[in-house]
């Protein structure tokens, strides 16, 4: 039987979504607290200021499927420009974030 795309999206089901944010969160603690035992330092070193952006991002994300998830569209809107514009600016604002801490940290 062949397989038909009809443009739908598939069912996300809303409680899935924050539990993966939840456990790639946990898992940048755990590599925090790791890479603080590791390195002794009084103030916050580079690579802790990414790991800050990247508990960041993954709030924003998670927050966002969330929300996209459990809103409810009609039937002829096919994709929502919150969306779009959600995906789209993911990454310029992820190198945003890493060029300015980097600017920051390595050119006072």
């Amino acid at each position: 039987m062949p397989i038909v795309f009809t443009g739908e999206r598939p069912f996300r089901s809303p409680p899935n979504e924050p539990l993966a944010g939840a456990a790639l969160c946990l898992y940048l603690v755990i590599a925090t607290l790791n890479l603080r035992n590791r390195v002794v330092s009084e103030g916050i070193i580079y690579v802790e200021y990414l790991y800050f952006i990247a508990y960041f991002l993954f709030f924003v994300v998670t927050g966002n499927a969330l929300v996209m998830s459990l809103r409810v569209r009609p039937e002829s809107q096919a994709s929502d420009d919150r969306e779009l514009l959600a995906i789209n600016l993911y990454w310029p604002a992820v190198f945003a974030f890493f060029l300015g801490v980097t600017v920051a940290t390595f050119y006072p």
